[in-house]
């Protein structure tokens, strides 16, 4: 953004400048006092003097320099007018005389604020040209407005948030949580007629509306057309006079944004959301056309795939979802989220035939347990058109690892699996006669006795060593041998059956579900 002798007047007008244009022009970058400025100067400075003999320096140094005088035009014992033309000069000479301190002061403010609203507008800038989205612009602007960001739609359904402080009224709460604005909301939002008023102005408005928590700086993002709004609440810090401009950069590239999605979702034809939720919705039909746009995608979703779903119900107190599905896109590459029955459900892809990393994991991993979120990822798969199949393979790992723990985290259908299949067969078959002799007969001796030697065996058996199957169980190493040794007194294993080995497992699992 362009910081010309206009603005520099502008932020002086207490002072009653008077101006003098006969400069080049171009970019301001600095501000300096000219007593304790070397030689040579520069055009992209803006100099302030203290003194009419400082104007000598002047003349003999660059063409086209910029400088503010802290005296009046009268305190010159020359013509200013000719002065400034012949050594093109932009100059501002203040009728009311202010230190050089406080003249510094007041530019460098201004021109920070400046140079803070241009490198606003070019992040943006680069988001919409790039992979942008409302959400991600959200996040940029807290960075710089300090305070929480609601977006709404045309239909006052929540498409973006950032609120990280705490401080969260009951109202706030559950919007977040439900994602729609409700009837009572609406009704408060539009006290005194706040919401028409923000419809008319055509610049960010101060609403202060006693039955919100904060006062709140509220813009539509179109006055001519209805494409929603956006607000920031009064909550981290205090208002600035930048935040309105800041506020406006941002709702007119959202506005922008909103346009962007518009249209692509018209001229493709579908967007991968509405694909996904089809497909989770088991709509998909195999038409001519449909397939050309599957082969597409299959594409975009490339093999291996990995379906992961965060159950947000599970989740204690309020759920940013936007929010979250912003940071985990963010997490790796090839991530593509959707909102779907109150859930997140990610696809991870695009990986170039490789799967996910034991340190790719780790970090889906401490995600969930940063926001406590409980996460259920599927096997890998092929196709994106199994996707449904494979949405259930997640609800699986979820149901299974969060019914062993309340900490929130992430369950692999990989570790789970065979709880899956002992519960589906269960349906069918009893337990007790599909279960192999040995399995049933240390049950009933735990029964009586209390040793958990089922239990033991199977964990040996699971992890092929004893000492990780001590440390597995919480149990000294000494104490792993000796019910090892009772079981062989008990009941006769082939270690090195494998057929066995399985068919033990299997059957703990069946006699535990």
């Amino acid at each position: 953004m362009s910081f010309s002798t206009k603005d520099i007047a502008k932020c002086l007008e207490g002072y009653n400048p008077t101006s003098f244009e006969y400069g080049m022009g171009g970019c301001v970058l600095s501000v300096a006092l000219l007593s304790s400025s070397p030689a040579p100067l520069c055009r992209e400075t803006i100099y302030i003097i203290a003194s009419p003999a400082d104007l000598t320096r002047l003349s003999q140094g660059e063409r086209g320099l910029r400088t503010v005088a802290c005296f009046s035009s009268e305190a010159a014992a020359f013509d200013l007018d000719d002065f400034c033309r012949e050594n093109e000069l932009d100059a501002l000479f203040l009728a009311l005389s202010p230190s050089t301190e406080t003249v510094y002061s007041l530019i460098y403010s201004a021109l920070r604020d400046n140079l803070l609203l241009a490198q606003f507008s070019r992040d943006l800038l680069d988001m919409l040209f790039h992979d942008g989205s409302v959400q991600k612009m959200v996040d940029l602007a807290y960075g710089y407005l300090e305070n929480p960001i609601v977006v709404f739609d045309a239909g006052l359904h929540l498409i973006a948030v950032r609120w990280d402080s705490p401080n969260m009224d009951e109202h706030t709460e559950r919007l977040i949580r439900t994602g729609h604005l409700e009837k009572e909301d609406i009704k408060m939002m539009n006290y005194n007629n706040i919401h028409e008023r923000v419809k008319k102005s055509s610049v960010p408005v101060l609403v202060q509306n006693k039955k919100y928590k904060g006062d709140r700086i509220i813009a539509m993002l179109n006055n001519k057309k209805d494409l929603g709004q956006v607000s920031v609440v009064e909550v981290e810090r205090p208002f600035k006079d930048i935040d309105y401009k800041l506020m406006d950069i941002l709702r007119n590239s959202i506005a922008q944004q909103v346009r962007k999605d518009e249209f692509i979702r018209h001229t493709k034809g579908f967007n991968y959301e509405y694909f996904l939720k089809d497909l989770l919705d088991g709509k998909f039909t195999m038409s001519t056309d449909i397939s050309k746009r599957v082969a597409s995608l299959d594409k975009e979703f490339s093999d291996p795939i990995y379906c992961l779903v965060f159950e947000i119900d599970r989740t204690p107190g309020a759920v940013a979802v936007p929010h979250i599905r912003s940071s985990f896109e963010a997490l790796l590459p090839g991530i593509s989220t959707i909102v779907y029955n109150g859930q997140i459900v990610a696809v991870v892809s695009g990986r170039s035939k490789s799967a996910l990393k034991d340190d790719e994991i780790s970090v889906i991993e401490r995600f969930c347990t940063d926001n406590e979120l409980f996460c259920g990822m599927s096997n890998a798969f092929k196709s994106i058109t199994n996707l449904l199949d494979y949405y259930s393979q997640a609800m699986r790992a979820i149901q299974f690892g969060a019914g062993d723990s309340t900490i929130p985290g992430l369950f692999a259908y990989s570790k789970h699996f065979i709880r899956h299949v002992a519960s589906v067969f269960l349906q069918k078959e009893n337990a007790v006669t599909f279960c192999c002799p040995q399995i049933k007969q240390l049950v009933e001796h735990d029964k009586t006795k209390g040793k958990d030697l089922a239990k033991t065996l199977y964990m040996y058996l699971l992890h092929g060593n004893a000492n990780v199957a001590a440390s597995a169980m919480f149990i000294h190493r000494n104490t792993m041998l000796y019910r090892m040794r009772l079981i062989n007194e008990l009941v006769s294993v082939d270690y090195e059956d494998p057929m066995l080995r399985q068919y033990i497992i299997l059957s703990y699992e069946m006699m535990s579900n």
